[in-house]
């Protein structure tokens, strides 16, 4: 399951309960659905909810703990083969250096982080979680063509192929584990 699309199915196994549970009438459901909360995943869906007094608090705490456990129990029955997350984390289960739950995991925290508004790459979650070594991460991002340079004077980032920033400036490597532009 790719990281964009666990805010649809978050959204998709609350109106599934819902719809079983017939906890919200046709009216609710099409004023709940047109709102553009789905990007924001099951918090959003929620808090919309809440917002709109279309439930009582006891059933929108039912709702998450189902929905919470739904995911949970999708999240584990996932085969290491559907991992799907881009090339830097199949090069690095490939290579041996982390499980494909270590990825998991990894990909969990590096989505919990955006959806507080901090963005981090997976070399740099994988780093933080003691999983991969900075010589670890560079090799990767090697064989990926994903170093950059960066410029001394203005910091300024720039593809590792480029030798000169837009200030005139002869570009230098960038720090591998340095913010997400």
């Amino acid at each position: 399951m790719r990281e964009r699309d666990i805010p649809l199915v978050e959204i998709s196994l609350a109106v599934r309960f819902l719809r079983q549970r017939d906890w919200l009438d046709s009216e609710a459901f099409a004023r709940l659905l047109t709102l553009k909360e789905s990007k924001y995943g099951l918090d959003g869906f929620v808090g919309v909810i809440q917002k709109e007094s279309l439930l009582c608090p006891e059933k929108v705490e039912s709702l998450v703990k189902r929905v919470r456990n739904q995911m949970r129990r999708i999240h584990a029955e996932l085969p290491e083969t559907r991992v799907i997350d881009g090339r830097f984390g199949r090069i690095a289960v490939s290579a041996g250096w982390i499980s494909s739950q270590d990825l998991e995991n990894a990909l969990l925290e590096q989505s919990r982080l955006r959806r507080i508004g901090l963005k981090f790459r997976l070399g740099e979650v994988l780093f933080k979680m003691d999983l991969l070594s900075r010589q670890q991460v560079e090799s990767v991002l090697e064989k990926q063509g994903q170093r950059s340079k960066a410029c001394p004077d203005c910091q300024a980032l720039a593809p590792y192929t480029a030798e000169l920033c837009s200030c005139g400036r002869i570009l230098q490597s960038a720090p591998l584990l340095c913010p997400v532009v």
